[in-house]
């Protein structure tokens, strides 16, 4: 059993500020690694961290409950031991709602929080994108001889190029042929968890001066009016700002990474 998260470093060793990154379920610190590097050379004043969360990656075994508060929890022990005292928190999907325990976890407050094509409220389970590659990898039979039949499986399935590609990401070599680089039955457990909670109160108390960003992929289809209507009267009350990336639908990163990285580009805190 470890009690440390993988992860990985990026950027300067003296750096003006520092960023935790958090994937989306399914993800890994892999799928966000090209995207900080093209960030880095933008901004080669910041320090960026890239995690697997619990389940993902390389982060198996770590103590207690498969749940978004243990995540966060995660988070919080990771920049303890790095010494981070006031991150920039930014996490896509699942880990929006991750990093936004974080910020209410975290023993000062953060400098900023950009949660990622993430509502924060409790929901139902519904058939989205997320659900329907959930549903769909539980029909590839594992391993697979190669990463392109990962792609295949769900190309067949209608899903994106981009998104298929993405998946490919997903996979490492084990024995006999390919396997998940995530543990999918507790993947499952932890989106429950994720359907269950209610975060907007992250983004309706004001700690410190803490910045907080809400990103929308413009296609995504995780969004329901109730979710909007929430969000742009926190706007209205100074809590949040409300971006949408053009052309993208929840996967940010892969669908537009240019109109992603154009966005952090223009919130994240000035060169010091």
């Amino acid at each position: 059993m470890t009690t440390d998260l993988a992860y990985t470093q990026l950027g300067t060793d003296d750096p003006s500020h520092r960023v935790i990154m958090a994937h989306g379920i399914l993800g890994s610190r892999r799928n966000w690694r090209s995207f900080t590097q093209r960030l880095l050379k933008q901004r080669p004043d910041l320090q960026v961290i890239i995690v697997d969360l619990r389940g993902h990656g390389d982060s198996h075994g770590l103590p207690g409950d498969a749940t978004v508060a243990n995540c966060a929890t995660d988070l919080v022990r990771l920049g303890a031991k790095l010494g981070i005292e006031r991150p920039i928190l930014m996490g896509h999907s699942f880990g929006g709602k991750v990093c936004a325990e974080a910020a209410r976890q975290w023993p000062e407050a953060v400098r900023q929080l950009w949660v990622l094509d993430a509502p924060l409220g409790p929901r139902q389970a519904r058939e989205s994108t997320v659900e329907a590659v959930i549903a769909a990898l539980q029909q590839v039979e594992m391993p697979v001889a190669g990463r392109s039949d990962v792609a295949d499986a769900l190309a067949e399935r209608g899903f994106s190029p981009a998104l298929c590609a993405w998946m490919t990401t997903n996979v490492r070599r084990g024995e006999g042929g390919y396997v998940w680089r995530f543990d999918l039955p507790m993947v499952q457990v932890l989106l429950a968890d994720y359907f269950v909670q209610d975060l907007w109160p992250v983004f309706s108390v004001r700690r410190g001066d803490a910045q907080h960003f809400m990103v929308r992929g413009q296609r995504s289809d995780t969004w329901t009016q109730p979710d909007l209507q929430r969000l742009s009267a926190l706007q209205r009350a100074g809590r949040a700002r409300d971006i949408e990336v053009e052309d993208a639908g929840h996967w940010l990163h892969a669908d537009n990474p240019a109109g992603l990285l154009h966005t952090l580009l223009a919130g994240l805190p000035p060169l010091a």
